[in-house]
């Protein structure tokens, strides 16, 4: 989400001043960020976000910072340093919307900081019953963050801590205003978010048996408001698990005409309800397969079997990857269009996962820069559009996707651009020939005709 803009001035003969950008990942700068949300009994929020930036040289100083917005900017968006407001410019960009912070002063000398502080509008929580659910978002470009710290305050009303998506210690109570604030320190708060859900949870096992034919598709029970999943195995494993558009999560299996076969399916529910199961073993149809009012599509296949067993519950995680597939060859002028894949390895879903991409010497775009939900042990492949220019062809070439603390990078090899050389070398031979024979055939016209002329003198003169 942020990429550190900052003016460098060196001083050359203590008369010259250069200028360059530098990113946040610059090991001339480190880059602290501490988030804090404030929700309100309503569900409303704030965000309040305070950045450190310290130079580790003396030869440079920072007078500004960039933020890339994947969608909109956060509304009523501030900001203020030691001089007091902030100035804002913005430009958009394929990847969001950038916005560049001006500061009002800068700090200059080595191990020298610059504090200033972000406030804004942020996310609404969800209420169902007796439940709060709080989503927050994963930073795009934490890789730039060299220390990360997010604090979720909320009120009483909320209730307890039922389910959290990050481990955290106990909650910090204020019996004034009457909130808690639970504290995230680890890594995990920067790459991958937060879900957190408030209220009367109670854990369950279970195992679902189908069996799958005709349509080859399984309707597996997925998060709502009021329960969360975790898939811990697949049997056998499908070829892929997905949402569809009612946000149903649904796992495909390829299959041969007439072909049926048993799949299991063994996970945990996370179940709040009015209702205590304490003590007893509640029914398999407390399982939501999809949102409430909302009825999926009539050829998925349900279970033929549940059963609910007793279990503990164990924190689980989403586990993201990532595999692109390159093009065969890159053509100056022409696009190339193949495919990101990201792959959830995890038990649980990943939320609002966000995508970036950066090239050298080429031009990458993608189809979204945010993927709403990836179900856990699920593969998505996201379109990738990449196009050679003529500028710098023979320049190295780079590409780096990232997505939290999954990144893949991939240099160019030469093979790759073979056809591209091959059909440079073509024209150029095609017109270094065809220069020449047209240099050539010039200069035998010319000589002909000055032959010409001189036996006609001669013809004259024996006349």
């Amino acid at each position: 989400m942020f990429r550190l803009f900052i003016i460098c001035f060196t001083i050359f003969f203590s008369l010259v001043l250069s200028e360059a950008t530098v990113y946040a990942a610059d090991e001339r700068f480190t880059v602290s960020l501490s988030s804090e949300y404030s929700f309100t009994a309503t569900g409303s929020s704030q965000i309040k976000q305070d950045f450190a930036i310290t130079n580790l040289t003396s030869k440079y100083l920072t007078s500004g910072y960039e933020l890339v917005y994947p969608g909109e900017v956060p509304p009523d968006l501030k900001g203020y340093d030691d001089k007091g407001k902030l100035t804002f410019q913005t430009e958009k960009k394929d990847s969001g919307i950038l916005v560049r912070v001006i500061f009002n002063t800068v700090a200059a000398g080595k191990d020298e900081i610059k504090n200033f502080t972000l406030t804004s509008k942020g996310p609404n929580a969800i209420r169902h019953d007796n439940v709060w659910e709080i989503s927050l978002p994963k930073l795009a470009s934490s890789e730039n963050i060299s220390k990360y710290l997010l604090k979720l305050t909320v009120p009483e009303d909320f209730g307890l801590l039922a389910y959290s998506t990050l481990s955290t210690g106990l909650a910090s109570p204020d019996s004034v205003a009457k909130t808690s604030t639970y504290t995230f320190t680890e890594a995990k708060a920067g790459e991958d978010g937060l879900i957190a859900v408030f209220g009367d949870f109670q854990t369950w096992g279970f195992k679902l048996d189908y069996q799958v034919g005709a349509s080859g598709k399984i309707l597996l029970p997925s998060d709502t408001v009021g329960q969360k999943i975790s898939l811990n195995s697949i049997t056998p494993k499908p070829e892929n698990v997905s949402v569809n558009q009612t946000g149903s999560w649904i796992a495909s299996y390829a299959l041969k005409p007439g072909q049926k076969f048993d799949v299991q399916v063994v996970g945990q529910i996370r179940l709040s309800s009015s209702k205590s199961y304490r003590g007893t073993i509640p029914p398999p149809a407390i399982i939501a397969f999809s949102a409430p009012d909302i009825e999926p599509e009539s050829d998925l296949i349900r279970p033929y079997h549940s059963e609910i067993i007793y279990d503990t519950y164990a924190a689980s995680f989403p586990k993201i990857s990532l595999r692109w597939k390159n093009p065969f060859q890159f053509i100056p002028g022409i696009s190339n269009h193949t495919y990101l894949e990201i792959s959830n390895s995890g038990n649980v879903a990943s939320y609002s996962l966000p995508i970036s991409v950066r090239a050298q010497n080429l031009d990458i775009k993608l189809d979204t820069y945010s993927i709403p939900v990836v179900p856990p042990l699920s593969v998505y492949r996201l379109p990738v559009t990449s196009t050679l220019g003529t500028a710098g062809l023979f320049a190295p070439k780079q590409i780096i996707f990232s997505s939290g603390n999954a990144s893949i990078t991939y240099n160019v090899p030469t093979q790759k651009l073979l056809l591209s050389y091959g059909f440079i070398t073509i024209v150029a031979t095609i017109t270094i020939m065809a220069t020449a024979a047209f240099a050539h055939r010039a200069g035998s016209v010319h000589i002909q005709k000055r032959r010409r002329r001189s036996d006609l003198r001669g013809e004259s003169q024996k006349s």
